[in-house]
């Protein structure tokens, strides 16, 4: 570790006393980081025999922050299925909550809807009754498709029956002209 300002010494002596890395030490004339320092700390972490606990404690920190593979996974299920709500060439994304789901009981839902929207006023009842949605994470409303994107722990039915309570009606994005009826 190279530290040069603020907190950065401070640091680099934490990782250090868990032996994670090492600190490069300075010229001790003018405090500066001399060529063959960086050369002696980098050959004593990679290859030297007493740096294998260094690299040995770091490959152990780096598995308990990045190593569950179930955790990545469904973020990136997540991720993705975000991404499958945003319309190509529409920048009208807006995020309730940023929060990921980790439990492996909930995953985000993607809820397509076809609904009227006539007009501002139309737009923004819509807009209310859908925030009041428990467990949505995203929403987004495409006034040119007359389409309604709903990601989180929602169901179709759950939406359809919201968007009806305001006197709307809904139907699936892929099943055009089929109406839910909400339960």
């Amino acid at each position: 570790m190279l530290p040069y300002a603020i907190d950065q010494g401070l640091i680099a002596r934490v990782f250090e006393e868990k032996k994670v890395g090492i600190e490069v030490p300075r010229d001790e004339e003018d405090g500066s980081f001399t060529r063959n320092s960086v050369a002696e700390s980098l050959r004593l972490v990679i290859d030297d025999k007493e740096g294998s606990a260094y690299r040995e404690n770091a490959k152990q920190q780096m598995m308990t922050l990045f190593g569950d593979q179930n955790i990545g996974d469904r973020c990136i299920d997540q991720f993705v299925s975000f991404l499958g709500t945003i319309p190509r060439g529409q920048c009208t994304i807006h995020s309730i909550s940023t929060n990921l789901q980790f439990s492996s009981d909930r995953m985000a839902n993607v809820v397509e809807l076809k609904v009227g929207l006539h007009c501002d006023e139309c737009i923004k009842k819509i807009l209310k009754a859908i925030k009041k949605i428990q467990d949505i994470e995203t929403y987004n409303i495409d006034t040119q498709l007359n389409k309604v994107t709903v990601t989180g722990n929602v169901s179709s039915e759950e939406v359809t029956r919201v968007i009806h309570k305001i006197g709307k009606t809904a139907t699936t994005w892929e099943a055009e002209g089929e109406e839910i009826t909400p339960k």
